[in-house]
C-alpha cells in the first residue's frame, strides 16, 4: 500500500478551500460593482430627465 503524505494532503485541501473562497469573494465583488454601476446609471438618467424637464419649463 502506498504511503500518503498527510502534510502535503492538508496543504492541498487548505489551498483548495482558499481558492474557492477567493473566487467566491471575487464574484461577489464583481456583482457589487455591477450593481453600483447600474444604480449610478439610473441616477444619471434621472438627472438628465429632470434637467430636460426643467429646461423645457423655462
Amino acid at each position: 500500500m502506498e504511503e500518503v503524505n498527510i502534510g502535503f494532503l492538508t496543504i492541498k485541501v487548505i489551498v483548495g478551500f482558499a481558492t474557492i473562497f477567493f473566487i467566491k469573494k471575487f464574484i461577489y465583488l464583481l456583482l457589487y460593482i455591477k450593481e453600483i454601476n447600474f444604480i449610478l446609471l439610473n441616477r444619471i438618467n434621472l438627472l438628465k430627465t429632470t434637467f430636460k424637464l426643467f429646461t423645457l419649463k423655462e
